[in-house]
């Protein structure tokens, strides 16, 4: 006898293959006393009950701020011997700034600010200084390679007990030597 043709069937999928319904519903809660919400857990492909889990609180991101204040030499040197922690930074550039003045002015309108500057044959150098809404006071050596258009930065922050933002510092600075 010739074989019988497959039928197609639209039979639900067995009990343990079938997605869990959500509910999220108190995802979208605003948090309370500054606690984290509970999130039901829309992934219990058993039906356990696999509880609750803790949705993080969001933590604003700090913002560089207009008022950082003036850092003349000595303080800029006090700040720095005082602070143990620091951390390095290359960020390869497309184009050398024209001129340590073009830098400082670029930079400036970033919010980060010129303590010194200066250019020798091979290099750029500059001392910068900023200062976030956290009161986290960022203080930046940077030597700009000419041969390699490179500027690596060491980067101190004090005032900060969490260490500021270093990923805001680099990405303004990079953002601000793009010429």
């Amino acid at each position: 006898s010739p074989p019988r043709p497959l039928r197609r069937t639209t039979r639900s999928p067995p009990p343990l293959l079938r997605p869990a319904r959500s509910t999220c519903s108190a995802a979208a809660a605003p948090p309370r006393n500054g606690k984290a919400a509970p999130v039901a857990d829309a992934f219990d492909l058993l039906g356990g009950g696999g509880g609750a889990v803790m949705a993080p609180t969001p933590v604003a991101r700090p913002k560089l701020v207009a008022a950082a204040g003036s850092v003349d030499p000595a303080t800029f040197q006090a700040k720095w011997a005082e602070v143990a922690k620091e951390d390095a930074f290359a960020l390869p550039l497309g184009a050398l700034p024209p001129s340590a003045g073009a830098a400082d002015a670029a930079l400036s309108a970033k919010l980060v600010y010129t303590m010194a500057s200066g250019e020798l044959p091979a290099l750029f150098k500059f001392f910068f200084y900023a200062r976030d809404d956290k009161d986290a006071l960022y203080l930046v050596q940077c030597n700009i390679d000419k041969a390699s258009r490179t500027a690596n930065l060491t980067v101190k922050v004090a005032g900060a007990p969490a260490g500021g933002d270093l990923g805001l510092l680099r990405d303004t600075i990079a953002a601000g030597l793009r010429f």
